[in-house]
């Protein structure tokens, strides 16, 4: 079984910042830093370090190149990776002093994920398999469709949340992976607490097995009318970007083993705590080995 991970690639550039910019403000960074990322390629390194079986589709320009090595390093299949005559997608990231970070997201060649790819990678995926969508390529809502009707489950992190999360037909999406406001969003925003938003997607999604991502608070995972809380372990944040990308490839990767719904929050949560003490996105994703090791002394 694999994760075929529907996902983005990007070039991050990141600014230390005592504050993040206001209206009208200009500022010196105190830092700066270039690295690889994107949520597609982030889950895709998460799953793959869990120890899973990892393919890509997505799409990079002729200045992405070292986003495929990055890929192909960790061992994910990158054979569904175009290669587009434009800039590859990247990011604009402030991190401030707390840890806490703002992003510009620039779509470049993920906007030219063409629906023909798609259907081509899908034709690959067999029953078993998981397929992962997010929401910073082209073309979702047909990739969602296609890869349900493929006999994969599908599993959607609708983020960053906009006007064409609409566009998907939740009723072919089997996993829901969202952070507290993008949970909000799902459910028309009047929900306010956890526990009111797992009660409006188990009304309006019932056949939907629903992940709620809450930072420092922890995180849900409900199943019909069974709900799992795990408590986030404490840590220093330095750099939260990619953490919740962590916490994802670790979660999909605990399905494909046909892991416990408590030793898949426990793990996904642990390898969120990791990346979260460590700068960066994807070079703060934790090895298995090294989740395994931080839960033993948890014991």
């Amino acid at each position: 079984m694999k994760l075929m991970n529907f996902g983005s690639l990007n070039l991050d550039r990141k600014y230390g910042v005592e504050h993040f910019v206001a209206p009208g403000e200009t500022k010196s960074a105190n830092s700066y830093f270039e690295n690889l990322g994107g949520k597609g390629l982030n889950q895709s390194i998460a799953c793959a370090r869990a120890g899973s079986a990892v393919w890509h589709v997505g799409a990079v320009g002729k200045d992405g190149m070292e986003l495929l090595h990055c890929l192909q390093e960790e061992g994910v299949d990158t054979s569904h990776i175009a290669v587009k005559d434009i800039a590859s997608g990247h990011a604009v990231i402030q991190v401030d002093y707390a840890g806490q970070n703002c992003i510009i997201i620039v779509s470049g060649a993920n906007g030219e994920v063409e629906k023909e790819q798609i259907q081509e990678a899908c034709e690959a995926l067999e029953e078993g398999d998981i397929a992962l969508f997010q929401n910073e390529i082209s073309n979702v809502a047909y990739g969602i469709a296609k890869a349900k009707r493929s006999g994969a489950k599908v599993a959607f992190n609708p983020s960053p949340f906009n006007e064409k999360i609409s566009e998907v037909d939740l009723h072919d999406v089997d996993y829901l992976i969202v952070n507290e406001g993008e949970g909000r969003e799902i459910v028309g925003g009047e929900s306010s607490s956890p526990e009111e938003i797992l009660a409006a997607i188990r009304k309006n999604y019932p056949w939907i097995k629903a992940v709620l991502t809450l930072g420092e608070k922890g995180c849900y995972y409900m199943d019909g009318e069974e709900k799992y809380l795990q408590d986030a372990f404490s840590v220093k944040a330095v750099d939260t970007t990619g953490a919740g990308d962590t916490f994802c490839g670790y979660f999909l990767s605990a399905l494909l083993k046909r892991y416990e719904p408590e030793r898949a929050l426990r793990e996904a949560a642990a390898a969120a705590a990791l990346a979260v003490g460590k700068e960066g996105a994807a070079c703060s994703i934790p090895t298995r080995k090294t989740v395994e090791e931080f839960l033993e002394k948890k014991e």
